[in-house]
């Protein structure tokens, strides 16, 4: 047993530049930089990603230059990093290594992989150049990375094989738990982690952008940034985790990013005559509202309501510099959703969201071309879109081929006996 201390961050995302703006590409890296400074200043032992360092796959010269920058500050100042590829860091399909690999084998983190073999997740130890499983001493660092569909799976064949031991054991995975699954398709339930209370002391999340904690056994610390403008919901937090152990007790403080402010809101034009009506009430709607005095916030607008003319007549693009230029922002966002019909009546959000959007095309295409599928039909449309996430993180095709046919085995028979989508011999 002994005493050490760590700092667990996640989804920071390095490389995105929202709006194309150079200012935004900068906020990513300083949110990061927050995140280095505070382990360096605290004297944490480690540091921990819990995947998506780099918000694409193949990422730009300035990018890798940013994140060796921090990445060096905490090796120079003793801060051992330990690191797991999220969906947005791996490989591309045909490619071996990812960036993630570059950083590991020029000795700024160790990143930790499993390895699937015949009988399913295999943890091989670290032999200073690849493995799963990090002993250091009186702690366990165990790297899963991003399973996506497979993830339950994947969790049960890790439960069956991880022996209990003194050592304080850290569990790195990017993946969702409970009521935020709706928001990816690569997420689980919490009680899948119950089996685990005396065998991990701390599963370290990442993937889900907001904050979350399942007891006291998971946390998910959030994206430091807005990586989508939508992020930004009340109740939302996003930071990073503190933790002090000693012996098997741990104290987990919440530390809330420091990040560019973004304000969210929606404006109702019912009954607007004139598309010249619309810019008059959108600059004196913002008039009213209460901005912190902080460097150049992101507004993004919401403009809903039947208006007496074409929702295309209102120029987005110019009342958006409009705002821009009165209010001193780095970007606006206009989502002009007039004389749409809300898909959810009971749904109060501040735009359509997207997942919502293709449930129901989903599903109206499936019930005109296919109603006997119906009593299957939030299964299938659930499938369609899992299986369109894990094509693009490049999830092994077995796992996506025993999906559907679990599905398939499910469906009805046609008149000749043969399971519906399934292809007659020529």
């Amino acid at each position: 047993m002994r005493n050490f201390s760590f700092v667990h961050c996640a989804d920071l995302h390095l490389g995105c530049q929202q709006f194309n703006l150079d200012e935004r590409w900068e906020d990513f890296g300083q949110a990061f930089g927050q995140i280095v400074d505070y382990a360096i200043e605290h004297q944490a032992d480690y540091l921990l990603i819990a995947g998506d360092l780099f918000h694409h796959r193949s990422i730009s010269a300035p990018t890798l230059s940013q994140a060796i920058h921090y990445l060096a500050k905490l090796k120079k100042a003793g801060v051992k990093v330990v690191a797991i590829e999220g969906n947005h860091d791996k490989a591309f399909y045909l490619e071996k290594d990812s960036w993630m690999s570059f950083l590991h084998n020029q000795g700024y983190f160790v990143l930790l992989k499993p390895t699937l073999g015949p009988e399913g997740l295999e943890l091989n130890s670290y032999d200073g150049e690849k493995g799963a499983i990090l002993h250091v001493p009186g702690v366990r660092f165990i790297g899963l990375g991003y399973l996506g569909a497979t993830t339950k799976q994947r969790l049960e064949e890790l439960n069956k094989v991880l022996a209990s031991t003194q050592d304080y054991t850290i569990v790195l995975l990017h993946a969702g738990v409970d009521k935020l699954l709706g928001q990816d398709l690569a997420g689980v339930k919490g009680e899948v982690f119950e089996g685990f209370a005396d065998k991990v002391d701390y599963f370290a999340l990442g993937h889900i952008h907001s904050r979350q904690e399942l007891g006291e056994l998971c946390y998910n610390p959030g994206a430091p940034e807005c990586v989508h403008l939508d992020e930004e919901k009340k109740g939302h937090e996003k930071g990073f985790y503190h933790v002090k152990v000693q012996g098997k007790e741990k104290e987990v403080k919440f530390v809330p990013s420091l990040r560019r402010p973004v304000y969210r809101y929606r404006l109702d034009l019912e009954g607007l005559e004139k598309p010249e009506q619309v810019t008059r009430k959108v600059l004196d709607f913002l008039q009213l509202q209460t901005w912190e005095d902080v460097k150049r916030p992101i507004i993004q607008l919401n403009l809903t309501g039947t208006v007496h003319f074409s929702s295309y007549a209102i120029d987005v693009k110019g009342l958006e510099e409009e705002i821009k230029n009165t209010f001193d922002c780095l970007a606006v966002e206009i989502l002009n959703n007039t004389n749409i019909p809300a898909l959810d009546q009971d749904r109060e959000t501040l735009s359509f969201d997207r997942n919502t959007i293709e449930k129901h095309v989903l599903r109206e295409m499936i019930e005109f071309e296919k109603p006997e599928f119906k009593p299957y039909l939030a299964e299938i449309v659930d499938l369609v879109l899992q299986v369109k996430q894990d094509v693009l993180t490049g999830v092994e095709e077995a796992s996506i081929l025993e999906l559907l046919e679990k599905m398939v085995e499910k469906l009805p028979e046609d008149e000749d006996g043969q399971k519906e989508g399934e292809a007659s011999e020529a």
